[in-house]
Protein backbone atom coordinates (compact mmCIF):
# COMPACT_ATOMS: atom_id res chain seq x y z
CA UNK A 1 0.00 0.00 0.00
CA UNK A 2 2.77 2.21 0.86
CA UNK A 3 4.66 1.27 -2.21
CA UNK A 4 1.53 1.87 -4.39
CA UNK A 5 0.69 5.67 -2.37
CA UNK A 6 4.20 6.60 -3.61
CA UNK A 7 4.11 5.59 -6.93
CA UNK A 8 1.47 8.15 -7.46
CA UNK A 9 3.31 10.71 -5.64
CA UNK A 10 1.18 11.04 -2.25
CA UNK A 11 3.62 11.14 1.12
CA UNK A 12 2.37 7.95 3.20
CA UNK A 13 2.33 8.82 6.71
CA UNK A 14 1.80 6.31 9.27
CA UNK A 15 0.44 7.01 12.92
CA UNK A 16 0.30 4.71 16.01
CA UNK A 17 -2.88 3.54 17.58
CA UNK A 18 -3.71 5.74 20.27
CA UNK A 19 -3.82 3.82 23.50
CA UNK A 20 -6.77 2.25 25.85
CA UNK A 21 -7.64 4.08 28.61
CA UNK A 22 -4.34 3.98 30.24
CA UNK A 23 -5.75 4.74 34.27
CA UNK A 24 -8.04 1.81 33.86
CA UNK A 25 -7.46 0.17 37.16
CA UNK A 26 -3.82 1.28 37.95
CA UNK A 27 -2.87 5.31 39.01
CA UNK A 28 -0.14 5.38 37.25
CA UNK A 29 0.07 4.98 33.29
CA UNK A 30 2.33 2.44 31.93
CA UNK A 31 4.09 4.00 28.75
CA UNK A 32 4.84 0.32 27.39
CA UNK A 33 3.38 0.27 24.06
CA UNK A 34 1.67 -2.73 22.35
CA UNK A 35 2.38 -4.41 19.70
CA UNK A 36 0.39 -2.24 16.90
CA UNK A 37 2.35 0.68 17.91
CA UNK A 38 5.56 -1.49 17.26
CA UNK A 39 4.34 -2.92 14.03
CA UNK A 40 3.30 0.87 12.93
CA UNK A 41 6.92 2.45 13.82
CA UNK A 42 8.76 -0.85 12.26
CA UNK A 43 6.60 -0.65 8.86
CA UNK A 44 7.24 3.38 8.80
CA UNK A 45 11.24 3.08 9.38
CA UNK A 46 11.33 -0.06 6.76
CA UNK A 47 9.85 1.73 4.30
CA UNK A 48 11.44 5.39 5.14
CA UNK A 49 7.97 7.49 5.43
CA UNK A 50 7.14 9.70 8.32
CA UNK A 51 5.69 8.20 11.72
CA UNK A 52 3.65 10.18 14.15
CA UNK A 53 3.88 8.68 17.60
CA UNK A 54 0.15 9.07 18.50
CA UNK A 55 0.29 6.50 20.94
CA UNK A 56 2.68 8.22 23.14
CA UNK A 57 1.84 12.00 22.70
CA UNK A 58 -1.72 10.79 24.01
CA UNK A 59 -0.27 9.07 27.06
CA UNK A 60 2.04 11.85 27.60
CA UNK A 61 -0.93 14.20 27.42
CA UNK A 62 -3.14 11.89 29.33
CA UNK A 63 -0.83 12.05 32.20
CA UNK A 64 -0.30 15.84 32.23
CA UNK A 65 -4.33 15.70 32.60
CA UNK A 66 -4.86 13.25 35.28
CA UNK A 67 -6.49 10.11 36.04
CA UNK A 68 -10.01 12.03 37.00
CA UNK A 69 -9.81 14.08 33.60
CA UNK A 70 -9.17 10.92 31.13
CA UNK A 71 -11.21 8.79 32.86
CA UNK A 72 -13.98 10.87 32.14
CA UNK A 73 -12.53 10.65 28.16
CA UNK A 74 -13.73 7.29 28.73
CA UNK A 75 -17.75 7.18 29.58
CA UNK A 76 -18.91 3.82 28.32
CA UNK A 77 -15.56 1.46 28.06
CA UNK A 78 -11.44 1.74 27.77
CA UNK A 79 -11.57 1.80 24.38
CA UNK A 80 -13.61 4.83 22.98
CA UNK A 81 -13.75 7.86 23.81
CA UNK A 82 -16.09 11.37 24.02
CA UNK A 83 -16.20 14.33 22.34
CA UNK A 84 -13.89 15.92 24.81
CA UNK A 85 -11.68 13.10 24.69
CA UNK A 86 -11.63 12.85 20.43
CA UNK A 87 -10.67 16.57 21.22
CA UNK A 88 -7.60 15.31 23.54
CA UNK A 89 -6.63 12.86 21.21
CA UNK A 90 -6.95 15.21 18.27
CA UNK A 91 -4.06 17.50 20.06
CA UNK A 92 -1.60 15.11 21.19
CA UNK A 93 -1.76 14.17 17.13
CA UNK A 94 -1.16 17.98 16.61
CA UNK A 95 2.01 17.63 18.74
CA UNK A 96 3.05 14.77 18.14
CA UNK A 97 3.46 16.39 14.21
CA UNK A 98 6.03 18.37 15.46
CA UNK A 99 8.35 15.41 16.83
CA UNK A 100 11.09 14.71 14.59
CA UNK A 101 9.69 11.04 13.64
CA UNK A 102 7.36 12.93 11.62
CA UNK A 103 9.85 14.50 9.72
CA UNK A 104 8.03 17.95 9.58
CA UNK A 105 5.12 16.21 7.23
CA UNK A 106 2.02 18.24 7.59
CA UNK A 107 3.60 20.31 10.15
CA UNK A 108 3.63 23.76 8.11
CA UNK A 109 -0.57 23.32 8.64
CA UNK A 110 -0.44 23.97 11.75
CA UNK A 111 -2.63 27.04 12.01
CA UNK A 112 -1.92 29.97 14.00
CA UNK A 113 -4.19 28.54 16.88
CA UNK A 114 -2.59 24.78 17.13
CA UNK A 115 0.83 26.99 17.00
CA UNK A 116 -0.65 29.77 19.82
CA UNK A 117 -1.82 27.11 22.18
CA UNK A 118 1.40 25.63 21.94
CA UNK A 119 1.85 22.94 19.86
CA UNK A 120 5.20 21.21 20.11
CA UNK A 121 6.71 17.84 19.94
CA UNK A 122 6.11 16.16 23.67
CA UNK A 123 7.74 12.64 22.99
CA UNK A 124 10.91 12.02 25.30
Amino acid sequence: MIDGAKSKGATPIISSTTPNNPFEGVSKINYTPGRFVTYAKNAAAAKGVPYVDHFTASLLYYDKLGKGVTESYFPNDHTHTNAAGANAVAWAFLSALRCPSAKGVLSQYINSSGQGAGARCTAP
